[in-house]
């Protein structure tokens, strides 16, 4: 049997959704079993950790595809959820602004280098034309970062400090949520 492309690329995200999630249980379990060295490691070095982690949570926004969803649990039980989910959104915000600044200023002939642009256009066709602040909160929550950042700088007109405040006020519940999950026990 054939698939066509909207099957093969729910397919594609089922799968991706289902790994990075297998991911964070493993690295919970693993964490939560080691969990002194983790801190001892880690604290030893306690600013660098915090720099690393928020450089790496840049990195999965400008970089697509990559995740930090799978440290998470090793933040939160290291620093605690509430630091953890800070430290996600800092790095969830710049990485976002790295990539307004870049789509707005070179446009589709460097964003296409970086993503694919056929998915940054399938996104296109969902941007809202009305009640822009809340839509793209409640987009930010379902709709990867990397790409919603990437459609919104290019085929839209919004205003950088109303993209920023909305995208954030989307980030929000998200790392809240993935960083309270990690401190939860797997043993």
């Amino acid at each position: 049997f054939r698939m066509n492309q909207k099957t093969k690329g729910y397919l594609e995200i089922i799968i991706s959704v289902v790994l990075v999630g297998i991911l964070f249980v493993l690295v919970s379990y693993f964490v939560e079993s080691n969990l002194e060295f983790f801190k001892g490691a880690i604290n030893s070095y306690f600013p660098l950790g915090i720099f690393i982690f928020i450089a790496l949570a840049i990195a999965e926004v400008v970089i697509a595809p990559t995740s930090i969803i799978p440290l998470i649990p090793l933040a939160s039980k290291v620093w605690g959820p509430l630091l953890a989910a800070e430290l996600i959104i800092i790095g969830w915000a710049i990485g976002t602004t790295i990539i307004f600044i870049i789509s707005r200023r070179y446009g589709k002939p460097l964003v296409k280098k970086l993503v694919s642009l056929e998915k940054i256009e399938r996104i296109e066709n969902v941007l809202p034309k009305k009640s822009i602040f809340l839509n793209i909160v409640i987009l930010r929550i379902l709709v990867p970062a990397d790409l919603l950042s990437y459609a919104i700088a290019l085929f839209t007109k919004i205003d950088y400090k109303l993209f920023i405040v909305s995208s954030i006020a989307g980030m929000i519940p998200l790392a809240f949520a993935f960083a309270y999950l990690g401190e939860l026990p797997i043993i």
